[in-house]
């Protein structure tokens, strides 16, 4: 693959950063519940905007404010989340940096692409996540792979490495390209109705008005992040392709 040290590095930083967020993510679901990790974990709506402006100098558009507001909101409830019993432990600052590492990646591709080809930039973010699952898997789980039935195993690890790994980071990468940080958080956030509405099928979960409820508030923040500005606030809010107001 021909490449530019420039998307030698971007593809290096973008890589470890999300294969930083995979590993907090994984150790933090250890010592907290999954419910609150998936609501954490989704917190880099709000952190991609705060580092796009630190580093980049990219300002947040108008429609910015009342999207995070929903995702965060409609994943309040898809995950039936509770600040009864919460409590910030080693797991939830675990998935926080989760978020963090998420975020940056997610800033890193969409403030750094312009001029760069995708291919190099995966091929490197690819590298990155395979070294670091190693790496992981020898450090805390002892490299033994005595117990595990491979006939059983493997049909689900090869979809986990080619789909959920390999095609959701190229996914990501190209269209990347054309959005700015801020969107891109935004439409990551479906993830959590998409995951939630394969479990309904699968028979893990039964449908109530938390399912409904919450679905919809984040599929309203996606769909005002994507709708054209209003046309008296166009001009000052609107933000070009790198995500800052015309």
């Amino acid at each position: 693959i021909k490449m530019s040290k420039k998307e030698a590095v971007i593809g290096l930083i973008a890589g470890v950063t999300n294969s930083l967020g995979y590993l907090f993510q994984s150790i933090g679901l250890k010592y907290t519940t999954p419910t609150a990790g998936a609501f954490l974990t989704i917190m880099h709506t709000v952190f991609v905007p705060i580092i796009a402006l630190v580093i980049y100098r990219v300002r947040p558009g108008f429609k910015l404010i009342p999207s995070i507001i929903l995702a965060i909101a409609g994943t309040f409830l898809l995950t039936s989340m509770s600040f009864t019993n919460f409590s910030i432990g080693k797991g939830e600052l675990l998935c926080i940096a989760c978020a963090l590492s998420f975020a940056f990646s997610i800033a890193v591709l969409s403030n750094t692409g312009e001029g760069v080809s995708s291919e190099p930039v995966v091929f490197w973010m690819g590298i990155t996540q395979g070294v670091a699952g190693i790496v992981y898997f020898f450090a805390f789980e002892g490299g033994a792979t005595g117990g595990v039935n491979w006939a059983a195993a493997a049909l689900p690890l090869i979809y986990l490495v080619v789909m959920c790994s390999f095609g959701t980071t190229t996914s990501q990468v190209i269209s990347q390209r054309s959005l700015d940080a801020s969107t891109a958080a935004i439409i990551m956030t479906m993830e959590a109705v998409f995951g939630t509405l394969i479990s309904l099928l699968a028979g893990y979960d039964t449908f109530g008005w938390r399912l409904l409820a919450g679905g919809a508030l984040i599929f309203s923040g996606v769909i005002i992040i994507l709708l054209p500005p209003f046309p008296r606030l166009k001009r000052r809010f609107s933000p070009s392709k790198n995500g800052n107001p015309k």
